[in-house]
């Protein structure tokens, strides 16, 4: 008797940990239409923004994903020198001549933003009309005011020897649970968006 209940609670639950999954859109992005260049084969990643470790999280994070995609990428931390603020742009510049980098992957990382939606919320028991028989129909749903996070990046790739924007992107994580899990899901959704613009090894022809 209770087992297509408990199958159906099953589901509901496996749905919601499912919708809690970090996942990062593509908002809106911009590719250099004149670039012939073909894919960059390596490149200097580097964060901006947010706390010391938030910026190293997602270099590091960054850096591997590119790497797996034929990208000989270095997060920026392990050039240059810790800083409690802006570099010098002398720094900078030293950096990326010394790494012989033939690219800068430069990613923005905005203040996280909360916004609220309206989730109908499964509640098992008789529901207000059915009286208690409406137990065996199976859940009913309660509107509840529910909140979640907003983590908004800005992304540029840029042409280190000719200071040339070869692509723009501004991406957002839907309630990230982490950090480790925003830059893991950032990082995925980037690269796929690179390959995708032919700008990373393996992309489709154009």
């Amino acid at each position: 008797m209770w087992k297509p209940s408990r199958l159906a609670a099953a589901g509901v639950l496996a749905a919601t940990l499912a919708a809690c999954a970090t996942q990062t859109t593509v908002q809106s992005q911009w590719r250099d239409p004149s670039y012939t260049g073909g894919p960059v084969r390596s490149a200097v990643v580097l964060a901006v923004g947010g706390s010391p470790t938030e910026r190293r999280v997602f270099e590091d994070t960054v850096a591997q994903e590119m790497n797996t995609r034929g990208v000989n990428a270095t997060p920026a931390w392990s050039l240059l020198p810790s800083s409690g603020g802006p570099l010098p742009e002398p720094v900078l510049e030293k950096a990326l001549a010394d790494s012989q980098a033939q690219s800068l992957l430069l990613v923005r990382l905005m203040p996280l933003k909360t916004d609220y939606r309206v989730v109908d919320q499964p509640v098992w028991g008789p529901g207000p009309m059915w009286g208690w028989y409406g137990f065996y129909q199976g859940p009913w749903s309660v509107p509840t005011l529910q909140s979640y996070q907003l983590a908004d990046t800005q992304t540029s790739l840029w042409d280190v020897k000719s200071r040339r924007l070869l692509w723009s992107g501004d991406m957002q994580a839907f309630d990230p649970s982490s950090v480790a899990a925003s830059a893991q899901s950032y990082a995925k959704t980037l690269g796929q968006t690179l390959q995708q613009a032919a700008l990373l090894p393996g992309a489709p022809a154009q």
